[in-house]
């Protein structure tokens, strides 16, 4: 979680309005998998999506927790 918070510091505006800092860590079986922030990929994605769908496919999702400065506001699909 302490990463999260870290990761949360290099967030970025999306817009003009006010938004929450938000960092994510992806972690199995004790690695780093990825880290995400708000406004990384500069085109208004939330730091969990980039994290999980960007960063990382869908069978190394399994198993792995999730720690989040902000709760998750998607779900994954096909």
């Amino acid at each position: 979680m302490r990463l999260a918070i870290e990761e949360a510091g290099y967030s970025r505006p999306e817009d003009d309005r006010p938004h929450p800092n938000v960092g994510v860590v992806v972690v199995k079986n004790g690695s780093i998998l990825a880290k995400a922030h708000r406004g990384e990929m500069g085109n208004g994605e939330h730091a969990k999506f980039v994290a999980l769908k960007r960063k990382l496919n869908h069978p190394v999702i399994a198993g792995t927790t999730v720690y989040t400065t902000c709760p998750p506001v998607f779900r994954l699909s096909n």
